[in-house]
């Protein structure tokens, strides 16, 4: 079993001031309450969607290393650092013993050579206590399709502030409304896990 923690996030890829532009937004007297909607849409996206919109380092941990680990979040970009434990010290594997497959939805880790990580185990010697492995996520170039549905997503709830809530949910239900567009379009990109 994989552990999952993410260790920082970066603003993304949609910024306050393109959110003002989009918006026509003049005047600077609510930009933290502009960025706090902007932040809320993008969580939102993100957790709807399935993916990662903006840039996030993670750190996966676990206690089985094969021949093939699968990273358990999206979009993922690099891998920043693979480690095994062995009797309680942290041992780096060299870049050159492993690969990153990208997918989309779950990308894998994999052994280059000898079929197993680490390869630089002796023989007889029982394996590695458990893996850290640390990667980054988050979007190489974002369809301009999906800026735009997060865009206007973050524009109805500005437009809409303290009445956008689903229809039939109650005040802090956490069911928030969007544009039906918004929706269609975040479906095309939603990846459903089971």
């Amino acid at each position: 079993m994989a552990f999952l923690e993410m260790i920082s996030a970066s603003d993304g890829p949609l910024t306050l001031a393109i959110a003002k532009a989009h918006g026509r937004i003049r005047t600077d007297k609510e930009d933290d309450l502009i960025q706090l909607y902007l932040d809320g849409v993008v969580e939102f996206a993100e957790d709807f969607i399935g993916l990662d919109i903006r840039d996030k380092e993670y750190k996966q941990t676990g206690s089985q290393l094969g021949a093939c680990v699968t990273l358990e979040a999206s979009q993922v970009k690099s891998v920043a650092s693979i480690k095994y434990k062995k009797n309680g010290a942290l041992v780096v594997i060299p870049e050159a013993e492993y690969q990153l497959y990208k997918k989309l939805n779950l990308s894998t880790v994999n052994a280059v050579s000898n079929g197993s990580f680490p390869v630089m185990f002796p023989a007889g010697d029982g394996g590695p206590d458990g893996y850290e492995i640390v990667f980054s996520t988050g979007w190489v170039n974002m369809p301009a399709q999906l800026k735009n549905a997060i865009l206007n997503h973050f524009m109805f709830f500005y437009e809409n502030r303290g009445d956008a809530i689903a229809a039939g949910a109650s005040a802090g239900s956490g069911l928030i409304s969007m544009p039906p567009e918004t929706e269609r379009i975040y479906k095309q990109f939603r990846i459903l896990r089971v």
